[in-house]
């Protein structure tokens, strides 16, 4: 870099910004790996974003940077300082092309000059802004095969799972837990949760997810574990059939089903009192949202106007007053 003297033209071979993606064609929901590197012949003084690329259609997982012009790589026969500026983890929501939109960017460069002094020759550095603008990228999305299957919810990668019930000894009126696990890459931060079929006789809560997934290579790795909360209502065995799991694998290019244990329980007699209520047979819920309340309510239509007030006059009278004192003071 030292070696670009003043007042040469800085061409677009000698810099530019690259956007490059680990594929051009990729399935809905399959990880693509999106990196934007700076390409320079300069030594850097000054760099700063004017438009950043937009990624409409994908959702993004960024991965961690700090640019630096430390690494060397070779295009086209050439040397050039590199610096990663982003690098992103996408996953397409929608079929057909995708195209990442360029970005611009303002870059200061150092060009050195020769100056003559007593001691010889020196170089004076000499900075020159530039705008430079990156290409754009494209990938092509291939729509998940159809007919879908009844037990796919989106997810699309490679997976397993596993499930458990807490405790194991059931009994009415205290609540229980059971947990489902999802491991493995791909979309996993993005999974929904399967549907488990509980008996009727229990009171079921919404699920709670936990995600511990994190960048890994060219995909997320990780888990996302999804907690059932139940309550048995009635002394009995009851069964909980087995939770069904399906995934799209890109690389087989084929869903996969997965699916847990059947669960056979007994539900003993437990304290407390019941969160549901059963009259003729017929199991009401919710019993804690009453009926509207009907009939003559004795309400009372008032009003009370402020200008009919003494406050809301004296509001007026006193400043008069003070301001009148004041003038013949």
């Amino acid at each position: 870099p030292n070696t670009q003297s003043a007042g040469k033209e800085v061409s677009s071979k000698d810099l530019f910004v690259r956007i490059a993606m680990s594929k051009t064609n990729v399935y809905e929901q399959e990880a693509v790996v999106c990196t934007i590197k700076l390409y320079t012949k300069y030594q850097i003084s000054q760099f700063m974003p004017t438009l950043q690329p937009s990624f409409n259609g994908f959702l993004i997982e960024e991965l961690p940077l700090s640019p630096s012009l430390n690494n060397v790589e070779r295009v086209g026969g050439e040397n050039y300082m590199v610096a990663e500026l982003k690098k992103c983890i996408l996953f397409p929501q929608q079929s057909g092309k995708l195209t990442i939109t360029s970005g611009n960017y303002d870059v200061t460069v150092v060009q050195y000059e020769k100056i003559r002094s007593i001691f010889g020759y020196i170089q004076q550095p000499v900075e020159k802004k530039l705008k430079v603008k990156s290409n754009s990228a494209s990938v092509n999305i291939t729509p998940l095969p159809t007919p879908k299957p009844a037990t796919f919810n989106g997810a699309v990668g490679h997976f397993t799972i596993e499930s458990s019930i807490n405790p194991q000894q059931l009994k009415t009126y205290e609540a229980a837990t059971y947990n489902l696990v999802v491991r493995g890459s791909g979309n996993i931060k993005y999974v929904k949760s399967p549907t488990v079929g509980f008996p009727s006789q229990f009171e079921v809560y919404d699920p709670q997810s936990n995600i511990n997934a994190k960048p890994n290579g060219t995909t997320v790795s990780g888990s996302i574990a999804f907690d059932y909360t139940f309550i048995p209502q009635f002394v009995g065995k009851y069964s909980i059939p087995k939770t069904v799991f399906t995934y799209f694998d890109p690389s087989q290019r084929k869903y996969v089903t997965l699916s847990t244990a059947d669960y056979n329980l007994t539900v003993g007699k437990g304290s407390g009192a019941p969160t549901t209520h059963r009259a003729g047979g017929m199991e009401q819920k919710n019993r804690d949202i009453l009926h509207i309340k009907l009939g003559n309510l004795h309400l009372q239509k008032q009003h009370d106007y402020l200008i009919d007030s003494g406050a809301y006059w004296l509001w007026f009278i006193l400043p008069t007053l003070f301001v009148a004192g004041l003038l013949f003071y």
